[in-house]
């Protein structure tokens, strides 16, 4: 079990500066080029500001974003469509006195407004550079939207629980002196109103000096304000379970933990998996692909390609059909029929010629909650945690 100490806020104000120019963002299959903006002059008109963004031509047409830095704004920035000065996008008034990226944007010339002695900078431009593979594909690729009002009530509730998770790989002391950013995305849920988990291999590089935060609820049709951000540091990690243990700063609602099944889901169980497809606002793969498989993985949870060694326990995975891409790992997987959670998707592998996508038991999940003191030991059930450390092939 590895621990580790909280970032400072000190540490984070470094990340209000933005990064080198034309720098490589990654995110797994997920690539974003990052380029210097060079905006308008802004117009001023009735005490008012406006400032004109153009996308950057390397976008070809497609989406784009834009990061902007208002260190005086006390009310939520809006980003306008130039077309019909329609709003677009919206960025709430604490994320844009830090500095801030906008949502996606429409491939057109937008404007913010804002009050003539508001200082308002735009400072880079990204937009998306190569598609996003399935990290394995079960048929065809199908991912919806999360749209909360179409969802079971049930269900509904777990939106909030569910959230984006952030890691710059890069150092804080490099990233002060200008170093290319690259992120780590991955998908994460809460486990109490103080932790959530996600996949081991998405903090492996661990979170010492680096910047993590999550975002729950970040859904498509919910404004910025109706999510919530948080900084994040490592609580605990298993190399044998590839399951890491995040602490929240601030805790995050108690009603939103997502509520752990108390057996092992069976083969054939329908499930549904929440996940933030391409780093995106949230999908749900609930097809009828999405089921718990007869197909067990009996491989190492990490296998660590320089010593060739592995570690696993037998039986701790289990083999499913359901949809996800490569910003998917720490995903919930949640029983179709109880709502509950039976496991945490963690990546893909190869059964012979056939390609499924594994993910942790809901026993070992609790037993290790259970060993780090997240959960008490009669919430447990019946697994142990014992971190062997055994030797494993793939």
């Amino acid at each position: 079990m590895r621990q580790a100490a909280p970032i400072t806020a000190l540490a984070l104000a470094l990340l209000a500066t933005p990064l080198a120019a034309d720098a490589l963002l990654e995110a797994n299959a997920l690539r974003e080029r990052v380029a210097e903006a060079q905006p308008e002059p802004p117009v001023l008109r009735g005490g008012l500001q406006f400032l004109h963004v153009n996308p950057p031509p390397q976008a070809k047409g497609g989406t784009w974003r834009l990061w902007v830095h208002a260190p005086d704004i006390d009310s939520p920035l809006v980003l306008h469509d130039v077309t019909d000065s329609r709003e677009i996008a919206r960025i709430s008034n604490d994320a844009a006195r830090r500095g801030a990226w906008s949502p996606d944007l429409p491939p057109r010339q937008v404007y913010i407004s804002a009050l003539e002695r508001q200082r308002l900078e735009v400072k880079l431009l990204s937009w998306s550079e190569v598609t996003v593979d399935t990290q394995t594909p079960v048929g065809e690729l199908n991912l919806t939207e999360v749209l909360p009002d179409a969802l079971p009530l049930r269900l509904k509730r777990h939106i909030p629980g569910v959230g984006l998770l952030r890691l710059l790989k890069t150092r804080l002391a490099d990233a002060a002196q200008g170093a290319p950013p690259e992120f780590i995305y991955c998908t994460t849920f809460l486990v109490s109103a103080h932790h959530a988990v996600t996949a081991g291999h998405c903090v492996d590089i661990g979170l010492d000096d680096r910047m993590a935060d999550i975002r729950l609820a970040y859904v498509a049709t919910l404004t910025e304000e109706e999510s919530t951000q948080h900084s994040v540091s490592l609580h605990a990690s298993s190399e044998e379970y590839d399951l890491a243990i995040l602490t929240l700063d601030p805790p995050a609602s108690g009603h939103a933990v997502l509520d752990l099944a108390v057996q092992d889901a069976e083969p054939r169980t329908e499930a549904i998996i929440l996940q933030h497809f391409s780093a995106k606002p949230l999908s749900i793969s609930d097809d009828a692909d999405c089921v718990v498989l007869d197909a067990l993985y009996d491989g190492p949870s990490v296998w660590d390609p320089v010593t060739q060694q592995g570690y696993s326990e037998k039986d701790a995975q289990f083999a499913h059909g359901c949809d996800t891409t490569s910003t998917s790992s720490g995903s919930p997987v949640i029983d179709r029929g109880t709502y509950q959670l039976v496991g945490m998707h963690q990546q893909g592998y190869r059964d012979g010629d056939t390609a499924h996508n594994r993910a942790l038991r809901v026993s070992r999940i609790r037993a290790f909650l259970a060993h780090s003191g997240v959960i008490g030991l009669d919430a447990a059930g019946d697994t142990p945690f014992t971190d062997t450390g055994k030797d494993a092939t793939p």
